[in-house]
């Protein structure tokens, strides 16, 4: 892993604002499989404190609140700043005003990767020992026992990383570090350093294969089967939404009125995650681009041609994405201020 980033944690004093935004429009008692495409205007903010209660589904929910030492507080404070001013493109994080020792975040997977426009969702629980050590963390694996997505993210929720002390390190300095190291790291970690096109080689005593530019059957493969159940995790995050980032999610996946200043333009994920995965298979059939033939180029940056195999399940998923932008688009009418997603089930 490489060096620890550097970050100036001096000057920053005030904590950051709690928002009540979200919770004047969603309740999360008995949580329906429904998105509101409408909860903002805009892209919502990349960090918040909500003054509800956390999620039933957090990971760590259960734990017990952290004891209010005032030193720690002060730097889950400090921690919370940061990401409030520098969390980049494609990560969201909240937390709760009754419990700032619980985080949840959610990770749009990186263009150019097996892991494009599909979101990942981790919690965090900074415990006592924080941070003297790193908090705790839990990656919500969608995959129905059906294998890992990546090697250094675990179906029980464990995610392999040296600076979350889950993994040990080639150089000491990629350990967690308590007066430089910062949840900010881990996430950059993670979404640049997990979140990778050829993920195969993350596995333990195969970066060597990577180093040499050994292109492998096995990557190849490995890839491809990461690419195909991410697109799942699509669907059952539209399905199944993740609460307190029901904004985020119809902000980024669906699609919203027509605005003239591009900034409050919705990016559509869903919409693009199909029409790329669509031509990934039509790649895959030659009739579908009878005069390029065996000339054509690459499916994608990251996979060269899809496995037969391949197509068959990602069009499954196709269909199942295909069905629910439909709902989205029928139901996103004027005044209409919202639509249930489980209007549709597979």
């Amino acid at each position: 892993m490489p060096d620890l980033i550097e970050i100036d944690m001096s000057g920053l004093a005030e904590p950051p604002q709690v928002s009540d935004s979200t919770s004047r429009s969603v309740h999360y008692d008995d949580m329906p499989a429904t998105l509101s495409a409408r909860l903002a205007a805009s892209c919502p903010p990349s960090f918040t404190i909500l003054d509800m209660p956390p999620p039933q589904n957090h990971h760590f929910l259960r734990r017990k609140s952290s004891d209010a030492n005032t030193q720690r507080l002060r730097r889950i404070g400090k921690e919370y700043q940061i990401l409030e001013s520098s969390l980049p493109q494609g990560i969201f994080a909240r937390t709760w005003e009754s419990r700032i020792d619980l985080l949840r975040v959610v990770i749009i997977g990186p263009q150019g990767t097996p892991y494009e426009h599909a979101p990942f969702v981790i919690d965090f629980y900074f415990d006592d020992h924080f941070p003297s050590a790193p908090p705790a963390s839990y990656f919500h694996s969608w995959t129905n026992s059906m294998g890992r997505i990546n090697p250094n993210m675990y179906e029980d929720g464990k995610i392999c990383l040296s600076i979350l002390g889950t993994w040990p390190p080639k150089n000491p300095d990629e350990n967690w570090n308590p007066t430089k190291s910062t949840v900010l790291q881990i996430l950059v970690s993670i979404m640049g350093l997990v979140l990778v096109r050829d993920p195969f080689y993350n596995e333990a005593g195969f970066e060597a294969f990577a180093s040499e530019g050994d292109s492998r059957v096995e990557s190849t493969q490995y890839t491809e089967k990461a690419f195909v159940m991410t697109r799942g995790f699509i669907k059952h995050a539209l399905q199944n939404p993740v609460p307190s980032f029901e904004d985020v999610l119809a902000w980024h996946y669906l699609p919203g009125p027509v605005e003239n200043d591009s900034q409050f333009t919705r990016p559509q994920l869903l919409k693009k995650a199909i029409s790329e995965a669509t031509a990934m298979i039509c790649h895959c059939n030659a009739s579908c681009d009878n005069e390029l033939g065996s000339e054509r180029g690459a499916a994608s940056p990251f996979v060269a041609r899809l496995s037969l195999g391949a197509v068959v399940m990602l069009q499954k998923h196709i269909n199942v994405l295909e069905k629910i932008l439909s709902v989205a688009e029928e139901q996103n009418t004027p005044g209409q201020n919202e639509f249930a997603l489980s209007d549709y089930t597979e």
